[in-house]
C-alpha cells in the first residue's frame, strides 16, 4: 500500500518489507479476503471473481469508525463511509471479470 504514499528516505538508510499473496476457495462473489488490525486501523483486501453485492460483517468494535477507500477496480463501489456491523460492496457487470477494494477503516 505504500506506492502510493510516495516515501523518500535518506540514502543509507535500511528498509525492510513482506508482501504476500494467498488463495482461497471462493465464497460466493468473493475470491480472496484478508483483514488485519493495526493499532486502531482494521485493512481489509477483497478480490471478487463475478459481479453482484457482499456483505462484509464485522466484529461492533468497528461501527461508527470512518471507511477510507484506498483503492479498487473502477466495477466496484462501497456503500457507506461510516461502518455499522455489516458494509455492502457492491460489484458490478464490466468488461473486467473481477473487481478488487483495498479499505482502511478507522
Amino acid at each position: 500500500m505504500d506506492d502510493k504514499v510516495k516515501r523518500t528516505y535518506p540514502v543509507g538508510n535500511v528498509i525492510q518489507g513482506v508482501n504476500y499473496r494467498g488463495f482461497t476457495q471462493p465464497s460466493g462473489i468473493r475470491y480472496i479476503y484478508f483483514q488485519y488490525e493495526v493499532g486502531e486501523k482494521l485493512y481489509v483486501f477483497i478480490d471478487y471473481a463475478s459481479a453482484g453485492v457482499d456483505t462484509l460483517k464485522l466484529d461492533s468494535k468497528w461501527n461508527d469508525r470512518p471507511i477510507a477507500v484506498y483503492n479498487k477496480s473502477n466495477n466496484v463501489k462501497v456503500a457507506g463511509e461510516v461502518t455499522t456491523s455489516e458494509i455492502d460492496i457492491i460489484v458490478s457487470p464490466s468488461s473486467q471479470s473481477n473487481g478488487f477494494v483495498e479499505l482502511i477503516i478507522g
